[in-house]
């Protein structure tokens, strides 16, 4: 008897299949449009063979001290299967809007160390429906998490949709996703929106992954430092967009056009050497959401400027004619944050934004 030769993926009928090529993660806002997603005709007309779905839990842990949130990480502990630390925010190099977080062990990078026992922190239950799809680009995966996002003393329902596949199979459907649905990539890992959530209870914001001016001192090329500081950008629009409303303050606004002004410049200074339809055509969307965030911040430096120091002047505002302008001034701002927060929640945004 002859030894047998060991089987490869050549002698067998299914072979192994290869890792999507691009994977996106959207945040379903509010979450009660999650059902929709899979009922979309883009996604019904493409389903291959039935659902998948069941329950699930995941939670997620830290010391009391907070060490691994304090380094961007996180301790979760699913119902089946090992612990696994996760980032909850970009590891180095380029990071793309929507990409999902990854396993610590996969990006190579050192985790910290525990400094005592890990106490739960936030937990999601939900239940996840997955479908195999095919369109024109190739072949899809989606999958729908839905369910509630809980810490002890708040909860609130949280959705995402994962899409996975060929690059562009995987942009082709996202689009017609998010013409039609309120689809944006996330501004938080879960994990970080359910520590949020133990901090602040429901409505707190979670941290920001970017700050400020994109850092391209690590960058080694002209496509690696595009794709830095428009990646960078993004996010900090991404995270400013949803305190852009009424009662929020004027900050949103403010970091919001900041971010937006940076982004065309380093669009304009990398045209020479990204010149492209898809560059022109996000500066485009860029130069409409301009035209929205102008006049509400202008309104809101008149009302914190200009017309706070008249009133002073006078003596606290009491004078009819400057209540009057002071009322007509915060009709006008009051108008520039709607017409602001239709274009933050249509299409051309949530297209801008990944």
């Amino acid at each position: 008897m002859t030894d047998a030769a060991p089987a490869t993926a050549a002698d067998t009928d299914e072979a192994t299949p290869a890792p999507p090529e691009l994977t996106l993660e959207f945040a379903v806002e509010p979450a009660s449009a999650a059902p929709r997603a899979l009922r979309h005709p883009a996604v019904a007309a493409a389903r291959q063979g039935r659902a998948r779905s069941g329950a699930d839990e995941v939670i997620w842990l830290d010391d009391a001290g907070g060490t691994l949130a304090e380094a961007g990480l996180v301790l979760e502990r699913p119902r089946r299967g090992p612990e696994r630390v996760w980032r909850t925010g970009p590891g180095s190099g380029p990071w793309v809007p929507g990409t999902p977080p990854a396993p610590l062990d996969d990006d190579g990078d050192a985790g910290a160390e525990l400094s005592g026992p890990a106490v739960p922190v936030a937990a999601f239950s939900f239940r996840r429906n997955a479908l195999s799809l095919s369109i024109a680009g190739g072949p899809v995966e989606a999958e729908l998490l839905a369910g509630t996002l809980r810490a002890v003393a708040a909860e609130r329902p949280a959705a995402r949709l994962r899409l996975s596949g060929g690059r562009d199979a995987v942009l082709d459907l996202a689009a017609r996703l998010a013409a039609d649905l309120p689809l944006l990539p996330p501004r938080a890992a879960l994990a970080e929106e359910g520590r949020a959530l133990a901090r602040g209870g429901d409505g707190a914001a979670p941290r920001p992954r970017h700050r400020g001016a994109p850092d391209l001192a690590g960058a080694t090329t002209v496509e690696d430092a595009l794709l830095r500081a428009v990646g960078h950008l993004l996010d900090v629009m991404l995270h400013q967009a949803p305190a852009c409303r009424l009662g929020a303050g004027p900050e949103g606004v403010h970091q919001l056009r900041v971010a937006l002004r940076r982004l065309r410049s380093v669009l304009k200074a990398f045209r020479p050497a990204a010149h492209g339809a898809a560059l022109d055509g996000l500066d485009d969307g860029l130069k409409a959401l301009a035209r929205r965030l102008g006049p509400a911040r202008d309104w809101d430096v008149f009302l914190g400027g200009l017309a706070a120091e008249a009133a002073d002047a006078l003596g606290g505002g009491g004078d009819r004619r400057l209540l009057a302008l002071a009322r007509a001034a915060e009709a006008k701002r009051d108008a520039a944050y709607h017409a602001l927060r239709r274009e933050l929640d249509g299409p051309g945004f949530r297209r801008k934004a990944w």
